[in-house]
């Protein structure tokens, strides 16, 4: 089983926690009177990692993890702080921490990153990232997904979001 991620903008954390309110997180198949997200669907395509290295290479930036000092993104839910190695051994059944979903604010340098990337070198990223990720296929409709939704979320004063689950 793996993990998934979807990537959405809203407002504030408060408006992004109502993703759980929504059947199948912000890309889900919702129903009557859940809230309607802008957001795209990422598969596998982690934030810590996999996001980091491709914003990297869109600012002409190491993609050497070794060099990386803190991550960019906050925990919105659940709204504690993560637990520590020792403290997960501990957590109870049903924890979501355990279990998810779980939403994550990517930070302004993400979003920038992410939104200030040049159309015209798009192909050129998305082959490179797709290399040094090890992900394969044509990832150039992936990272313009990413790029547009940056880019309406900054139009609109929105933050950007990852929701993982299982």
């Amino acid at each position: 089983m793996g993990v998934l991620f979807d990537y959405f903008r809203a407002p504030d954390a408060g408006a992004a926690i109502r993703a759980l309110e929504r059947d199948g997180g912000p890309k889900g198949r919702g129903g009557p009177g859940q809230p309607v997200f802008d957001a795209l669907d990422a598969k596998g395509i982690d934030h810590a990692v996999m996001l980091t290295q491709l914003v990297d290479i869109i600012r002409g930036e190491s993609t050497d993890f070794t060099t990386v000092t803190a991550l960019d993104f906050v925990s919105v839910w659940p709204s504690s702080t993560p637990p520590t190695g020792d403290e997960w051994t501990t957590l109870p059944e049903g924890s979501p921490w355990r279990e998810g979903p779980w939403i994550d604010e990517l930070g302004q340098r993400t979003l920038d990153g992410l939104a200030d990337a040049d159309d015209a070198r798009l192909p050129e990223i998305s082959a490179r990232w797709g290399r040094e990720a090890g992900l394969d296929g044509d990832l150039a409709e992936l990272v313009a997904e990413f790029v547009a939704l940056a880019r309406r979320a900054r139009d609109a004063g929105d933050r950007l979001y990852c929701w993982s689950c299982l």
